[in-house]
């Protein structure tokens, strides 16, 4: 809004204020309006003003709570809101018109924080920006629900995202040692590292539930270590390296 615009609503709410209890309610609801509108006209103000310090001074919060007489916290949502804005221009713009409030914009911040990386809370930026029509039509309330939906989509595709990056990262290598011996290292995607260990669980206990070879180390975590590997190979080459093919067998005469 222009200069001249809030002046002429300040002197609107001036005039209802002036009626006192005689003022007409449809007057007294409209001075409300204009109210809402002045207010988030200031916020908008506050916000570009705070972004302005906070390129020049790395902790602006302080200098905040001083000008705004509140607490540091409090500051921090002030600063947290104008970096916010700084991202979503048609939502800065809905502010400063007085179609929204400042709740619309720090509802935005909230959701943002559950995000670890820049390019998904850039993504959440991006998408919320676009809804900068239908959150003038939202209370504060009804735009968060929409803004946490918008997040949780953002999370269940970068879920699918993340699933296909693993599936191509998806790695086995091989080489000899100076003892010569064979190693072999994988990286495998969940759902493959699933079935691969349920495999390689199975077939330790078929292979070694009622007895373990007789150079089967004694420590507990090298003994599991020992007996992986002979699974390992009994599943790739279908038999056990020690000779092993599998439970003893019994004969009942």
């Amino acid at each position: 809004m222009s200069p001249e615009a809030i002046a002429a609503r300040v002197a609107q709410i001036g005039v209802v204020r002036a009626a006192g209890v005689g003022a007409d309610p449809v007057r007294v609801e409209a001075a409300l309006v204009a109210v809402r509108e002045v207010t988030s006209w200031a916020a908008a103000q506050q916000a570009a003003l705070v972004g302005v310090l906070a390129r020049v001074d790395p902790v602006p919060q302080v200098a905040v709570a001083a000008a705004t007489r509140t607490s540091t916290r409090t500051a921090a949502g002030v600063v947290e809101r104008s970096a916010t804005l700084a991202h979503m221009p048609a939502l800065e713009a809905k502010l400063e018109a007085g179609s929204i409030v400042a709740g619309h914009a720090d509802a935005v911040t909230r959701a943002s924080k559950q995000f670890d990386t820049i390019e998904e809370r850039a993504e959440l930026f991006g998408r919320v920006d676009r809804l900068a029509d239908t959150a003038a039509a939202m209370t504060v309330e009804e735009f968060r629900r929409r803004v946490d939906r918008e997040a949780a989509n953002i999370r269940r595709d970068d879920g699918t995202a993340k699933f296909e990056r693993q599936q191509r990262a998806v790695r086995l290598r091989s080489w000899t040692d100076d003892e010569g011996m064979w190693n072999v290292t994988g990286r495998f995607d969940p759902l493959s590292g699933v079935r691969l260990n349920a495999a390689l669980s199975a077939t330790v206990e078929a292979l070694f539930a009622e007895t373990v070879p007789e150079i089967c180390p004694a420590d507990p975590i090298e003994k599991q270590q020992f007996l992986a590997a002979h699974a390992m190979g009994r599943l790739v080459v279908g038999e056990d390296p020690c000779g092993k093919t599998g439970r003893p067998e019994i004969v009942v005469v």
